[in-house]
């Protein structure tokens, strides 16, 4: 099955069609790894990254009815779905996960303390991917606590800067379904362990 097959499936089942070339691009990087999904929402995202590639996923999700929902409405072997109840503290010991994920919603760089929670929770080789949605489609406004009297979308080049204070290595991807959803470097990658993969040009 293509990737448009696949993402055309993954749409007409989870009704998420403008998030499902991300998700059809990311299961390259799933065998034998633990996954986890910020922010999961109603859990079709997981769902779908754990078809059999991943070693588990879990989804965390600060609203318990979505919770709820994705636990009722998935079920498979390796998948899960908890509570995120602090903001951002994660609920994991050290080095639970090889790959954490922040795809669903535009990731807010400036929340320091749940970046340096997600290095934690990542083990010594692992991969933290956050997305920015399309700016000509959605903003994710800069917090008014960072002195900006002005909201704007933060950029790609402002996430790369924020995260890497934490992340020594970051790699600025870009993304469009128009061709075959494929991914292209924003800037020259370098070899890596623990690298950001960002996807700006969601259409």
């Amino acid at each position: 099955m293509s990737n448009i097959q696949e993402a055309n499936l993954f749409s007409q089942r989870q009704g998420t069609y403008q998030l499902h070339p991300l998700y059809v691009s990311l299961r390259r990087l799933l065998p034998g790894r633990r996954v986890l999904e910020l922010d999961c929402g109603s859990g079709e995202g997981a769902a779908f990254l754990a078809q059999g590639l991943a070693e588990e996923v879990v989804g965390l999700e600060p609203d318990p009815v979505q919770v709820s929902l994705a636990a009722q409405r998935h079920h498979r072997a390796g998948l899960s779905f908890s509570l995120l109840e602090g903001e951002d503290s994660l609920p994991f010991e050290d080095g639970s996960f090889d790959l954490v994920l922040a795809v669903r919603q535009g990731f807010d760089p400036f929340r320091t303390a749940l970046v340096k929670d997600v290095m934690r929770v990542l083990g010594p080789a692992g991969l933290f991917v956050a997305a920015l949605p399309n700016p000509l489609r959605a903003s994710l406004p800069i917090p008014a606590s960072h002195d900006t009297l002005d909201a704007a979308p933060i950029t790609p080049h402002q996430l790369g800067l924020e995260l890497h204070r934490t992340f020594p290595q970051v790699r600025l991807l870009a993304q469009s379904p128009l061709i075959g959803y494929l991914c292209h470097d924003l800037a020259q990658p370098e070899a890596t362990l623990r690298t950001l993969q960002v996807d700006p040009l969601l259409v």
